[in-house]
């Protein structure tokens, strides 16, 4: 069951969220809310390079210090 809310989890916030979030929140929020889904969806690959991690490491820096 826990499984299954992860990959929900994880679905909504790489595939969904910004598509179903369009017009509802302001561009400077949809664009904040990207920095994370790009970031976690580099994380999240089955395999993860040097440059990845550096620019996940940005995106995400980015996210949490504009948060």
């Amino acid at each position: 069951m826990q499984i299954n809310i992860a990959s929900e989890h994880r679905s909504w916030i790489l595939f969904h969220s910004i598509v179903a979030l369009q017009g509802i929140l302001k561009d400077d929020y949809l664009n904040h809310l990207k920095l994370f889904c790009r970031g976690l969806w580099l994380l999240l690959k089955e395999e993860v390079s040097n440059d990845d991690l550096q620019l996940a490491s940005s995106w995400l820096t980015k996210f949490s210090s504009n948060f």
